[in-house]
This record gives C-alpha cells, structure tokens and sequence, in this order.
C-alpha cells in the first residue's frame, strides 16, 4: 500500500510515514505535516517542506478502495490522530529506517538494485507526464516554482488532475495484477526465482537518477 501511494500520488517519504487517519478524505489525502528525522520528540513532526507542499493530492478509486481496506482492519482506525503507517511502537517510521527495511529488500526481489525514495517520486513524476499537462505535473508534485500557475492553487484539486492520476492508477494496479497471476502460477516447493521478464519490467518501470539527470 504505501509502493502504491508513493507512485500513484508522487508522495514524499517524509510525508507518507506521518498519514493519520483523518488525512484520508475518501477521494484524497491532505499533507500537512513532515517528518524531521533530525530532530527528537515532539519537533520530529513539523511543517511540510515548502507551502505549497502543505496540500492535498487525488486518490483514484483503486487507491482509495486499498486505503479503505487498510483502515477498517487498522488497530487504531477509531483514533482520527494515529499514524496509517506506524512502527511497532506507534510512532513514524525513520525515512532512512524504512527505505532500508522494507522498501529496497522489495525492490532487490525484482532485481532493482539501489532503489531510493527519490526514485520512487521521479518514476511517478515520469510516468504522469504522458496524461497530465505540465500545470498538473507541478501540482502533482506540489512543487514552489518559478512558474506563476503554482501561486493560484488551491486546496480544490483539478478534475484533470484527479483524471490523470486514475490512469496512471490504472497502469499500475495492471502491471502490480499480472505480477500476481505470475506468482500464483508458480508452484510452492521452494522459493521461485523472480521471472526474468517481471525483473525487466520493473527495472523498466522504475525512473533511475542518472536517466532522469539526463532528461533535465
């Protein structure tokens, strides 16, 4: 759910592992605060990076379905200030701790090696260029730019935003659909290899840093 979040919504770490419930609003989410690994006790959870990160982004209908799902069996879903994603001890997870737990043995299992959290918003950023306009980009990504259109945003999220987001929901939840047909057609002896062309697929899908310094 949270590889979900971070490429269909192009989420930052810091963002993500401080959700609360009462940040899920059905058809979005609301980002008002930020992890501060740097800092201890209550200063760890702060403002957001820049103003117009404080925001809030479209959730297609898959997604909201899955966070949906994920609350209800949540056990502190009745808590409208507990964190969605919290470690054992109900506080956020460290970036550093969770990227090196639990999302690169993920990405290692598909043979992407190295993955960073900047690589997972860069894929989105990709990715969401081929259905939005470039205005929807910036406010995908909740980006300060030199660009003017950033100062008239709001907390009314485009319908072409929210559109463009569904699609590439949808291109997701396909390709996440077959890995799992895949996996339930191999037998359960043993441990079975990753599949060599799932392995090309997501080194394909996922963005790396130098192809995406090239672009820019």
């Amino acid at each position: 759910l949270v590889l979900h979040i971070l490429a269909a919504c192009g989420l930052r770490p810091a963002e993500i592992l401080v959700l609360r419930m009462e940040d899920f609003q059905g058809n979005q989410l609301r980002i008002d605060e930020a992890l501060k690994d740097r800092e201890k006790g209550t200063a760890r959870i702060g403002e957001t990076k820049t103003v117009a990160s404080d925001s809030s982004v479209p959730v297609p209908p898959n997604l909201a379905h899955e966070i949906a799902g994920w609350i209800a069996g949540h056990t502190e879903r009745t808590n409208p200030r507990a964190f969605l994603f919290p470690s054992r001890r109900k506080t956020p997870y460290t970036v550093g701790n969770y990227l090196k737990r639990v999302l690169k043995p993920l990405a290692q299992k598909v043979g992407i090696e190295d993955l960073t959290h900047q690589a997972l918003r860069r894929t989105s950023s990709t990715h969401i260029q081929k259905y939005a306009s470039v205005k929807d980009l910036q406010g995908h990504l909740r980006h300060t730019d030199a660009s003017t259109t950033l100062t008239h945003y709001t907390q009314v999220i485009p319908d072409s935003l929210h559109e463009a987001v569904a699609i590439l929901d949808e291109q997701l939840v396909a390709a996440a659909n077959d890995s799992k047909q895949r996996s339930r057609s191999t037998p359960l002896l043993r441990e079975a290899p990753i599949d060599a062309e799932v392995q090309t697929k997501a080194s394909q899908i996922v963005v790396s840093i130098d192809s995406w310094r090239k672009r820019t």
